[in-house]
């Protein structure tokens, strides 16, 4: 599907990388999160329940926000994140306007580069513009664009390693698996484990265990857990570095990885445990087969784009829609 193709390249969401208004790294994510404009606070009220068919709406208020207060940095980030979501769950939409969506996605990675400008030291947008420089780059060809989301997705590792290891994840999640640099998602989720937990991770068994009680909402580990902004944070990182592992080939790795989801505390209240039923439920090994087949086409998704839901697996604490 041409829309598909075209938007994916340029709006490519992050689950655990969405994030509140706040622009200060040590407060964000909290609950309650503070102060926030009121059409922030709408358009959270609405993503936290997935309620889709609500995205362009925000969309446009958070535009009309932004002009209104042109230097008003958390809006700013906000509103990218807003069209995000429109673009990046448009399979949801019973009748997607294909040129429409183009058109916003192409608009994202200006978004982003304005959203930095008014939050220069907010290491979560150094996620979200690295993906739309890497994603505009390679749908143009350029690799100079390339080469700087690869640079701003380092820098945003160096700031918060916790946070955007995910991102660079995502930068690589979606080449071939026998591509020698798709080994790279992989790692990156390793080495989130590691950023998070302070030790070395076992690579054949990653289990999470010895570590519950140190779930926080607060500081640098909250990307970590599950926090007001995200509700179900960990759950979705556990599913998506699970479908990682199963790309790779390591099936049994990746159900101990999957099986992380279901200690998390949260877990009970997850709306998309389905999720995560399919893939225990499913033949991994056959699922595996299918990303090193000759067809790339038949790949299933990864994470909650499965089901269409790219970011609202992680976000949304109900499921209204």
């Amino acid at each position: 599907m041409k829309v598909r193709s075209l938007v994916l390249a340029f709006a490519l969401l992050t689950a655990a990388a969405c994030a509140s208004s706040n622009d200060d790294n040590d407060d964000a994510g909290r609950a309650p999160p503070g102060p926030m404009h009121p059409a922030v606070a709408s358009f959270f009220d609405d993503f936290h329940a997935s309620r889709y068919s609500l995205a362009a709406r925000h969309a446009q208020a958070l535009d009309g926000a932004a002009a209104a207060a042109p230097q008003d940095g958390p809006v700013s980030f906000v509103r990218g994140l807003a069209h995000l979501w429109h673009v990046g769950e448009f399979a949801r939409d019973p009748r997607p306007n294909g040129p429409a969506l183009e058109t916003e996605a192409r608009a994202s990675l200006e978004l982003f580069s304005t959203a930095k400008q008014k939050n220069p030291d907010d290491a979560r947008v150094d996620c979200f513009l690295g993906l739309q420089q890497l994603n505009a780059g390679r749908a143009i060809h350029d690799d100079a664009l390339v080469q700087q989301g690869y640079a701003t997705l380092e820098a945003g590792v160096r700031a918060w390693p916790q946070f955007s290891l995910f991102c660079k994840s995502l930068a690589y999640d979606g080449l071939p698996a026998s591509d020698p640099d798709y080994a790279k998602a992989v790692d990156a989720a390793f080495d989130t484990y590691e950023a998070c937990f302070g030790e070395k991770a076992d690579r054949n068994h990653p289990d999470i265990s010895k570590y519950l009680d140190r779930a926080t909402d607060t500081g640098p580990n909250r990307a970590c857990w599950n926090d007001w902004i995200a509700p179900h944070n960990a759950e979705g990182f556990y599913l998506y570095w699970g479908d990682l592992l199963v790309k790779q080939g390591k099936v049994d790795v990746a159900r101990i990885v999957y099986n992380n989801a279901k200690l998390v505390k949260e877990y009970p209240k997850w709306p998309y445990k389905s999720l995560l039923d399919d893939r225990l439920n499913a033949n991994l090994q056959a699922k595996a087969a299918l990303y090193w087949d000759a067809d790339p086409k038949n790949d299933p998704p990864l994470g909650g784009a499965s089901a269409g839901h790219a970011c609202t697996y992680c976000h949304a604490a109900t499921a209204d829609e």
